[in-house]
């Protein structure tokens, strides 16, 4: 563990037990210094003896990529026939596929680029491998800063607001904040988020003054905040995969059935029941959609975003922006197919050029 975040070759720790233990200091430490028996040098032997990447490789990529997943996410972007069809996209394109997991942040530094398809968190291992790859140079989907814009749902609304982006009428709560004043704002129902809530994830709906209160009971257990939102009823949400502030694909999210949401997760349990989809070129949406997707996402940066749209009495609401947006067979790809893959392959690839040739053009010397 302590080498997966320190790879230097010999280093001290010094453990103090004050209650618990905690790490007082680290030293690097000179090989002179340290005993070489039998078990540095197998230790070493073992070391060097290991493959560079997981599964061997039969031939010559011209670039390395990794694809982080979880096999225990309830619900990932990405299933696995998808996956499989990223990996074909992917060495069409010219790259060396490799399937990671959270175990494997020391292997991070031996790719070029890192395509994360398990639910991203500012909390957990996610951000921690987006950011370290960001740092040692790869190209990172989703990036580090996308990731924290598109959690904080906080920021995602005062960032809209800022620039005129219509969104339901919205007000932060703490637990300060009356009920009445809620309810004068917003009227019944009203809609309780989580400032981090994702895939209907700590997202509740009060139909009255006793549900408004239970909800966000709960809600403040884990939030000092809370979002509280006008409900705008619609039979489906627009969804608008924008990458690189290009729509690739579009689809009508439809409730989950006898249910207010997308998901209807079940009480206590990881499993849930989810709406049908119809898909879309991005030709064949209403262009008020696609450019109200294209203004949210620039906010946002120039990665890879889902951006949930309501539409009702002719006009058009946005609901989030999420990194980390759903790319699922026979959903997303219902109307592009491949191609689908090959555009977000190729715009990785592209990246991975683009950032080669600026350091190159840094690295020449000016000539007189």
């Amino acid at each position: 563990m302590l080498y997966k975040l320190f790879p230097a070759p010999f280093l001290s720790f010094l453990f103090i037990n004050d209650r618990r233990w905690t790490i007082k200091a680290i030293m690097p430490l000179a090989p002179k210094v340290v005993a070489q028996d039998d078990f540095l040098l197998s230790s070493a032997i073992s070391f060097f003896a290991q493959k560079k990447f997981m599964n061997p490789r039969f031939k010559n990529y011209k670039y390395d990529l990794a694809i982080l997943i979880d096999k225990e996410d309830p619900a990932p972007p990405s299933n696995k026939m998808a996956l499989r069809r990223f990996v074909k996209a992917a060495k069409k394109m010219g790259f060396y596929t490799e399937f990671i997991t959270k175990d494997d942040y020391h292997l991070i530094r031996q790719f070029d680029a890192l395509f994360i398809r398990t639910t991203t968190n500012p909390n957990d291992y996610t951000y921690q491998f987006s950011r370290l790859a960001y740092a040692e140079g790869l190209v990172v989907i989703d990036d580090p800063w996308s990731i924290l814009r598109c959690a904080n749902k906080v920021y995602l609304h005062e960032s809209m607001n800022t620039h005129n982006i219509k969104t339901p009428t919205t007000i932060f709560v703490t637990k300060d904040t009356s009920l009445h004043m809620i309810t004068d704002r917003l009227g019944f129902p009203v809609v309780l988020k989580r400032p981090d809530s994702s895939a209907s994830l700590g997202v509740f709906k009060a139909n009255n003054l006793d549900e408004l209160q239970t909800k966000l009971n709960t809600l403040f257990a884990t939030s000092d905040i809370i979002l509280a939102q006008q409900f705008i009823k619609s039979d489906f949400d627009w969804r608008v995969g924008v990458l690189s502030n290009k729509a690739i694909y579009v689809c009508k999210y439809y409730m989950a059935k006898g249910h207010w949401q997308i998901y209807n997760w079940k009480p206590g349990t990881k499993s849930f029941e989810v709406g049908g989809v119809e898909t879309l070129l991005v030709e064949e949406a209403p262009k008020k959609v696609i450019d109200l997707a294209l203004r949210a996402s620039e906010i946002m940066g120039d990665g890879f975003y889902g951006v949930d749209i309501k539409e009702a009495n002719g006009e058009v609401y946005l609901i989030e922006v999420n990194d980390n947006p759903s790319v699922d067979r026979n959903w997303e790809d219902a109307r592009l197919g491949d191609k689908l893959y090959e555009l977000i392959m190729a715009d990785l690839y592209k990246r991975i050029e683009d950032a080669r040739m600026v350091r190159t053009r840094l690295s020449l010397p000016d000539i007189d």
